[in-house]
């Protein structure tokens, strides 16, 4: 049983930032689980990210509202390249993620 939620467990991303340091936007991640919103680095850009669960988020007001609440919290310190609401990658593994950064370098960073 356990198993099989860890297979649910993903990461919401909302947006990449050019940043290469460690980032923690606190608890306001989508979802209603007050999930920590941080930065997935690679080089000098960075994914914001939240835990979620993997689903396909309704584009219903709480939801848009929650993602958007997040993209404001991380444009008081940067500018921020949005990415299209309810990308979730599976797995709760930054690697997966990072991953991402790194194949898609050259168009994230100009």
């Amino acid at each position: 049983m356990a198993h099989e939620a860890a297979e649910q467990d993903g990461l919401y991303i909302y947006g990449i930032i050019n940043n290469s340091g460690a980032l923690d936007f606190g608890p306001i991640g989508i979802g209603g689980r007050e999930e920590r919103v941080y930065a997935v680095i690679h080089n000098d850009i960075a994914a914001v990210v939240s835990r979620t669960v993997v689903k396909e988020f309704e584009p219903r007001r709480a939801n848009m509202i929650a993602h958007q609440k997040v993209l404001e919290a991380v444009m008081v310190s940067h500018a921020v390249l949005p990415v299209r609401f309810s990308t979730v990658s599976p797995g709760h593994d930054d690697m997966k993620v990072e991953k991402i950064l790194e194949e898609d370098y050259l168009g994230l960073a100009e």
